[in-house]
């Protein structure tokens, strides 16, 4: 009788237990922002979305050194410049291989070695390229990008921090390789809704390859035409099963804001008319809007 009398009690303080953590529950759901609110307030603590439309051009020196899994180190540098709200307009510069490519808005283009690059997939693939480099640094804004949509948002730790996880989802073709995943997941502050890390998982590419996934971190920010931008990228490799990899890169970039008269010289298609991939048979290629 007495066992069965505790029992009962157990039972009843189980069952309020449950009430209150299903309360608590419903209480988290509703209060999770939707996506296009997760957007607005990441972009508004980074600067502000209105901001950001009108920055205009800016550039960026990126220094970077990515250290390998064998343990050799390899040094580069690379310029980019894009237009808000990007990704296109866009341009590359890379001195050590003396190649400058960009997109004025409608086809890509590249030069290499002072000669016009006359292949085909260039048309298409410098717009990828841009992309997959600046998505990252342009976080949180370039989540209003064509091409990326925010699946879902969820509350979410981060090694002892309170995050809104977003999951990300990407086009076919918006990235530069099929070696990057097309399904990222984003954490950002549960307060202030700050970068906090993203992650590409490893990605399965068929015959037993495997291309390793990316942990990003931002370690430090700077203001340029009052947006909060990158200086300082880490970003380590990760296993099929999402452990940290030996794999490693930090990119280290200085912005600066581009006049509208540099803007227009650097975003120009500078390969002449005739000179310009096409597809056989069809006309001249399309020109932007003047």
């Amino acid at each position: 009788m007495h066992i069965g009398s505790g029992s009962h009690i157990v039972s009843k303080s189980a069952c309020l237990l449950l009430a209150a953590v299903s309360l608590s529950a419903i209480h988290a759901e509703a209060q999770t922002p939707a996506p296009g609110e997760v957007i607005r307030r990441a972009c508004e603590a980074a600067g502000g979305i209105d901001l950001f439309l009108r920055a205009g051009a800016l550039g960026v020196d990126v220094q970077r050194e990515e250290k390998a899994e064998d343990g050799s180190v390899h040094r580069s540098g690379i310029r980019r410049f894009v237009n808000a709200p990007g990704p296109t307009p866009g341009r590359i510069e890379i001195p050590a291989q003396q190649v400058v490519a960009g997109d004025d808005g409608v086809t890509g283009w590249a030069v290499i070695r002072g000669r016009p690059d006359q292949r085909l997939q260039t048309t298409l693939m410098v717009r990828r390229m841009i992309q997959t480099d600046m998505f990252p640094a342009m976080l949180p804004f370039s989540l209003t990008w064509s091409g990326v949509t925010v699946r879902d948002v969820a509350a979410a730790d981060r090694g002892g921090r309170a995050v809104w996880r977003l999951l990300l989802e990407f086009d076919s073709g918006f990235f530069s390789s099929p070696q990057i995943a097309r399904q990222w997941i984003l954490d950002l502050d549960r307060d202030d809704f700050s970068l906090v890390a993203a992650e590409s998982p490893a990605t399965d590419l068929g015959q037993g390859i495997e291309a390793n996934g990316m942990l990003y971190s931002w370690e430090s920010f700077e203001k340029v035409r009052g947006l909060s931008l990158p200086t300082r990228v880490r970003v380590v490799g990760l296993a099929p099963d999402g452990s940290p990899k030996s794999h490693t890169r930090v990119d280290s970039l200085r912005w600066f804001p581009v006049s509208v008269g540099e803007a227009a010289l650097k975003f120009e298609n500078p390969i002449p008319h005739d000179q310009r991939p096409r597809i056989p048979g069809a006309g001249a290629p399309p020109q932007p809007p003047r």
